[in-house]
């Protein structure tokens, strides 16, 4: 099943949410989600977790 993800790009000056659509399964979180994202269409997407 695929899903959209729209993400916050930008930096101090500004920026815009960017639509990202991407394979999901049951059982995934929102992270593992981001993180394909990153591997796969913006390996320059940073994200941070505690």
């Amino acid at each position: 099943m695929k899903a959209t993800f729209s993400i916050w790009r930008g930096d101090a000056q500004g920026g815009a949410f960017r639509d990202y659509a991407t394979e999901v399964s049951e059982g995934m979180v929102v992270l593992d989600a981001v993180h394909r994202i990153q591997a796969e269409q913006a390996n320059d997407l940073a994200v941070r977790w505690n």
